[in-house]
């Protein structure tokens, strides 16, 4: 009985593997063609908070979304010295994001808790 099911199973599956490999297959060719869906998945690097000191990475590219880690246990914000160019509080221990502005040039920013700490944000 259990070698009449194989080719029964496999005629099933077959046709399932097989449809699922295409529509895969379709979704990256319709991804691929429309690039304002790639930009909005791009990351511009991470700002990690820990003992209340930013580590920045070298650069950003502009417009791109910038990860902010919060590892320490208090909230914590990234606040662009300049008004309106990004502002994001992160809860203690969480993760959240903001789009790096549009513009080329350093960015400095503070802590809207905590005014000592400081950082610069390089956006390329």
């Amino acid at each position: 009985m259990a070698t009449r099911r194989a080719p029964l199973i496999a005629a099933v599956l077959l046709p399932i593997v097989l449809l699922l490999s295409l529509v895969t297959v379709s979704i990256a060719d319709a991804r691929s063609a429309h690039p304002e869906h790639k930009q909005s998945a791009i990351t511009g690097g991470t700002i990690t908070i820990r003992s209340f000191t930013f580590t920045v990475p070298a650069s950003v590219q502009r417009g791109t979304l910038v990860r902010v880690v919060n590892k320490d246990a208090v909230t914590h914000s990234v606040t662009s010295n300049a008004a309106g160019k990004f502002n994001v509080f992160v809860p203690a221990h969480s993760t959240r994001q903001f789009r790096a502005p549009s513009t080329p040039q350093k960015y400095g920013f503070h802590c809207t808790p905590h005014p000592s700490m400081k950082g610069i944000l390089k956006v390329r």
